[in-house]
């Protein structure tokens, strides 16, 4: 009963090689009854060799799936044809999986060989009722092919459309294109190696090509990728992945926790994606339909965004389209995680750009706004003894003077030393510091970061001085201050390029946390590295005086090693309005690896009545209030732009 089939299979390359086809061995394409025993004659003569199980023009109905559970899978150049998504069905009502594609002897040696796959078929769910059924699961297997499939209505809890799932090693030059309507999970990538069991570091889907189609409803995830509980590290690198579709809306008043795109179980789970990523998909629902869209983008677990160690880094389109109803929701996806260069357009994490840059954290590229919080100044003062060889040198802290030190005292030397000086008994920390980066390279130094606390926190205390006289070698010490009474106002550049401050009038220090966000140097990560701009908006105080800032101060930590330093533009610190209710702009960006430069411009607010398109004006001027900005372009002619589109 075997014979010889030659065509394109899926779209591909013409071929010759075996076929067995189930309706030579009595399956029913009338789909009136069950053709188990069809299948599963024709399973048996394909045996181990390379070879298609062909389904004709019809409905096929069967209930034993060829899985692993029932030891009938497909294995190497083994594969699954029907005649067309159009022409085919076969109506699984069965348990695990009608298709399993598996390697299960996988070794290095086999690792690139590939599965046939599966072509030209429609996998049809509506009426099967078991659950944690995958309609199509493959893995450990290389070269996978899937064309001209559609899957639809296997929607019981923990249903899969399309599920790939690597147990031994990984699934690598696959080549994917399906429809997945209305199932539980659309598609799911999941690595299952634990740490350290894998001889190749990880689980992956690399070097891929996938064209994946969907439509979900309320509580149904479109595309995730992660580790099993308890895998480790599931990567897909250099893919290129194209998810266009529909996200329904739940129903008024019912929850919906699914999501759009979903990388990570947990915040352990170091899954990560890399290269081409193009989501072109829209909600729906009835115009008016109170119900919750989609969540956008989800990264990892619950908890907070600097504990996730899954990753997105990817060039391309994103495009979510709100075609009806509500549109989808902020996730938990944040610029550390996913980085982005493309046009993104209408993602309420991520905003909106049509900047194509290099591999920036995405908030720099969008307009997410940041926050801020406020928080008392403690003293910090660093001393850097460079390039001694030999030699002593003593501390003096208003006028008194430690004993003398060895060149490459100990911390607790240093410590003691300062603990000795009655007015730092018991108010002074000493940690070892890091060694500057100056100029691309660590420099030849100890560091002494000390912490001023107890009786002198919140306090502006003098400036250590050092005698370094003693000292042999090109040697010097320098000493960083920054000790400040003042209240220190931070704003958190991770979480938005610009940041909106309204606070009580008073003298505070300007701080910024750009945390983990950035090439790090420093045990803080302080270095501005990789930002180029952020524009803290400080509105003034309606009453009681106005906001006075003492100037930018960065890393709050007596451990930092970053030489990043700070410069306002015109050299003169910046001076804010003493109008209520007007805004200053304090636009502070980096021009090479260390430095940061500062602008300062005072932009009033526009009160009652607004600017109008024919408003009086001079041709040049500016103006802004809190959505839009307005130029002059003529007289008693003003462009408005939102400024949710710079």
């Amino acid at each position: 009963m075997a014979g010889v089939v030659v065509g394109g299979y899926g779209g591909g390359i013409a071929r010759t090689q075996r076929h067995f086809n189930v309706d030579d061995y009595g399956a029913d394409p009338t789909g009136a009854t069950n053709s188990n025993a069809a299948i599963t004659a024709a399973r048996t003569a394909l045996g181990t060799e390379p070879g298609l199980i062909v389904f004709g023009v019809g409905t096929y109905l069967f209930t034993n799936g060829l899985n692993v559970e029932n030891g009938t899978e497909l294995g190497l150049n083994q594969g699954v044809m029907g005649q067309g998504a159009s022409l085919t069905t076969v109506k699984f009502n069965g348990a695990y999986c009608p298709f399993e594609f598996r390697n299960s002897a996988w070794q290095f040696n086999t690792a690139s060989e590939g599965g046939e796959g599966l072509s030209g078929m429609w996998l049809y769910g509506w009426e099967n009722t078991n659950t944690n059924v995958h309609a199509i699961r493959w893995g450990d297997i290389g070269k996978m092919r899937i064309h001209d499939v559609h899957v639809a209505g296997f929607n019981q809890s923990g249903d899969v459309g399309m599920y790939a799932s690597n147990d031994i090693g990984w699934s690598e030059r696959a080549d994917i294109e399906c429809s997945v309507e209305q199932c539980s999970t659309a598609y799911l990538f999941e690595g299952a190696m634990p740490n350290g069991t894998n001889p190749f570091g990880a689980t992956s889907f690399d070097y891929s090509h996938y064209r994946l189609n969907f439509v979900c409803l309320a509580g149904q995830d479109a595309f995730v990728l992660r580790s099993k509980a308890g895998g480790y590290k599931t990567t897909m690198n250099g893919v290129k992945l194209e998810l266009t579709g529909n996200c329904l809306l739940s129903a008024e008043g019912e929850p919906n926790e699914a999501a759009l795109f979903r990388i990570g179980r947990d915040n352990a789970d170091q899954a990560a994606l890399t290269g081409e990523l193009y989501i072109n998909v829209e909600t729906s629902g009835d115009l008016g339909d109170l119900g919750v869209a989609h969540y956008d983008f989800m990264m990892g677990g619950a908890g907070p965004f600097w504990e996730v160690e899954s990753k997105v880094s990817a060039f391309g389109t994103i495009n979510l389209i709100p075609f009806s109803g509500v549109n989808f929701r902020a996730g938990t996806g944040h610029p550390r995680n996913f980085a982005f260069a493309g046009l993104l357009k209408n993602s309420p994490t991520f905003g909106s750009t049509t900047n194509s840059q290099a591999f920036q954290p995405l908030q720099l590229v969008s307009q997410a706004r940041g926050d801020y919080w406020i928080a008392p100044s403690n003293a910090v003062q660093t001393i850097y003894v460079r390039e001694a060889t030999a030699g002593t040198f003593t501390i003096d802290y208003d006028g008194t003077s430690t004993p003398a030190l060895d060149f490459d005292a100990s911390i607790a030397e240093v410590q003691a030393a300062l603990e000795a000086i009655p007015a730092l008994t018991g108010n002074v920390t000493v940690v070892q510091g890091q060694a500057r980066f100056i100029n691309g390279y660590y420099a030849d130094e100890l560091a002494y970061g000390v912490t001023f606390g107890a009786g002198l926190a919140e306090t502006a205390v003098p400036t250590f001085t050092v005698d370094d006289s003693g000292l042999t070698g090109t040697a010097d010490v320098v000493v960083r201050n920054t000790g400040s009474a003042n209240k220190t106002l931070t704003a958190r550049i991770e979480t938005g390029n610009i940041v909106k401050i309204e606070e009580t009038a008073g003298t505070y220090r300007l701080g910024l946390d750009i945390g983990l966000l950035t090439d790090q140097v420093g045990t803080d990560k302080d270095s501005p590295f990789g930002l180029f701009g952020v524009d803290i908006w400080i509105k003034q105080p309606t009453t009681g005086g106005n906001v006075v800032l003492e100037g930018p101060w960065f890393a709050a930590n007596a451990q930092s090693g970053s030489t990043a330093t700070f410069d306002w533009f015109d050299g003169i610190p910046p001076v804010l309005s003493t109008e209520a209710d007007a805004w200053d702009v304090i636009r502070i960006s980096t021009y090479n690896f260390n430095v940061w430069i500062g602008q300062h411009i005072t932009r009033k607010a526009i009160v009652d009545p607004p600017l109008t398109s024919t408003s009086p004006g001079v041709k040049g001027q500016r103006a802004i209030d809190e959505s839009h900005e307005y130029v002059c372009v003529d007289t008693n002619s003003w462009k408005r732009t939102p400024i949710s589109s710079w």
